[in-house]
């Protein structure tokens, strides 16, 4: 039967991680509005079942005890107590469940039957689980409030993800708007086993404010990409496409940045450059040679695509000639060496 009774905050149980800010909010509360409601506590043990927030509140103001309510059980129910707790505050329910479930298998009979909570409720979902195990799972996901397949997606998630990551991701899940559940999940999944590239994508999303959808299909991104200079390319351009179009982006701005590659359209530049040289001299000689009886009307003759041509031919002679002719007056200016009868005589400057 439970009981209420005033004890000692110092000796209450409280191994999970708060949120700093909201313990703050709830400081100031308590502070305008006063008492608030018991929290909920393991009689035998004393460690807390709910209220951990409340808890390091009251700590927080200086006060020395805090109302309980002691409530029985043994370890099976200690932890269905937990998670069924954890449901109610969604935005820790991921950062505190996650943990209990595993903790709640390994005390559990069929814990023998598979290594892991996640094999468990796996096989379930995938049918081929014994009738022991699947009534084991059915039951704690009724219980629990949670579907199988979001309980076997959240132990998923901490399989996949880098141990210091999934830390990282108790933590972000609570305090931060940017990066949820599900961002975490898409990345586990999309890179499991791979540290570094998982940090780098949670640095991403977190940068760029991306969606669980863009972050999936960042990591299909890295999974394409063939060496580290592609991977850092996929990592640094900002990011609102499908995985594969970014990938075939780099590679595509990789091959054209090569160097061979890159030496060859200079040298076709270089070639397209004199050719124009050449067709406006052409055409500056026939302009010349019918003088003011050059009839301008002869261009009309010409289609749009000729006199576009002709327009950026013209542009970029004029500009190489502009180029050659400073480069002529550089020249004019220094003495020359001409070669008269096989020999060389230096010429005179022009200034």
């Amino acid at each position: 039967m439970r009981k209420y009774a005033n004890l000692p905050i110092n000796q209450l149980v409280s191994d999970v991680a708060v949120d700093p800010v909201h313990v703050r909010e709830l400081a100031d509360s308590i502070k305008i509005s006063g008492p608030i409601s018991p929290v909920l506590v393991r009689d035998d043990t004393l460690e807390l079942i709910d209220g951990f927030h409340r808890v390091a509140a009251i700590k927080e103001l200086g006060f020395g005890e805090v109302e309980c309510i002691l409530t029985p059980c043994n370890d099976e129910t200690f932890w269905d107590l937990r998670i069924m707790s954890a449901t109610l505050h969604k935005a820790v329910t991921f950062s505190r469940a996650v943990d209990w479930i595993d903790e709640s298998f390994v005390k559990s009979s069929i814990a023998s039957m598979h290594n892991s909570a996640y094999a468990a409720f796996h096989a379930v979902r995938d049918g081929f689980a014994k009738p022991e195990v699947k009534d084991w799972v059915q039951s704690k996901a009724q219980k629990w409030g949670l579907s199988i397949q979001t309980i076997e997606n959240w132990l998923e998630t901490k399989r996949r993800l880098a141990p210091e990551l999934y830390a990282e991701a108790k933590k972000d899940v609570i305090a931060s708007e940017a990066i949820s559940v599900k961002h975490y999940d898409e990345i586990g999944r999309g890179l499991p086993g791979r540290a570094e590239l998982q940090r780098a994508v949670v640095d991403k999303v977190k940068r760029e404010g991306l969606t669980a959808d863009q972050t999936r299909e960042v990591a299909r991104a890295l999974r394409q990409a063939s060496d580290q200079e592609e991977v850092k390319a996929v990592l640094e351009r900002p990011f609102t496409r499908r995985a594969e179009d970014v990938v075939r982006e780099v590679k595509v701005e990789r091959l054209i940045s090569a160097p061979e590659v890159r030496k060859a359209r200079e040298e076709a530049e270089r070639i397209e450059m004199a050719a124009d040289v050449v067709r406006l001299k052409l055409l500056m000689e026939e302009v010349a040679a019918f003088g003011e009886e050059f009839d301008l009307a002869l261009l009309d003759n010409l289609g749009t695509e000729h006199v576009k041509g002709l327009i950026s031919a013209i542009d970029r002679a004029q500009s190489s000639m502009q180029s050659i002719r400073n480069r002529l007056e550089e020249l004019a200016k220094e003495p020359r060496r001409a070669i008269i009868s096989g020999e060389y005589k230096v010429l005179p400057s022009q200034e």
